[in-house]
């Protein structure tokens, strides 16, 4: 396995970057650290979009999923919606967690390229902390639902 620290010395544009430990999956994070990931991870998805749509190519959402038959994992179409959409000569990007919306407002966007630019920003934006509060809103996972309705359930007077 190559040195990561060797490749980032050769690489002009990596060369700005220093190599770090690998943080291990199973620590405990910070929920609000794990729903910024996932949105920092939507938003690259929909910046490979709009390259797709700029070249002229159609872009396939893909993920690994499990085989219900022979139970390996298996590359997969999965849905795709994006976050912006035409309206007569301008775009209008509505930035989403999920499938909701993250605020009430969208941005106008003159050409696609526009709209690249306004992907990149949000990722700035939500890597540097800004877009915490709006994701904090946001509902936790299915199991944990269940486990308060079981806890409010024995916790309810008779």
């Amino acid at each position: 396995m190559a040195n990561l620290s060797d490749i980032l010395k050769k690489s002009a544009t990596l060369s700005m970057f220093t190599a770090v430990s690998a943080v291990n999956k199973q620590s405990a994070a910070d929920p609000i650290q794990h729903k910024r990931g996932k949105f920092i991870e939507a938003a690259t998805h929909q910046i490979e979009a709009i390259e797709a749509e700029m070249s002229g190519t159609p872009y396939i959402h893909t993920g690994q999923r499990k085989d219900k038959e022979t139970g390996e994992k298996v590359d997969k179409q999965l849905r795709f919606k994006k976050w912006w959409q035409k309206d007569g000569n301008r775009f209008i990007v509505q930035f989403r967690y999920g499938a909701s919306a993250l605020f009430d407002q969208g941005l106008v966007a003159a050409t696609i390229e526009d709209v690249l630019k306004i992907m990149d920003g949000i990722i700035e934006a939500a890597r540097a902390g800004d877009l915490d509060s709006q994701l904090a809103n946001f509902k936790r996972g299915k199991r944990e639902k269940k486990d308060d309705v079981k806890a409010a359930r024995n916790n309810k007077p008779h």
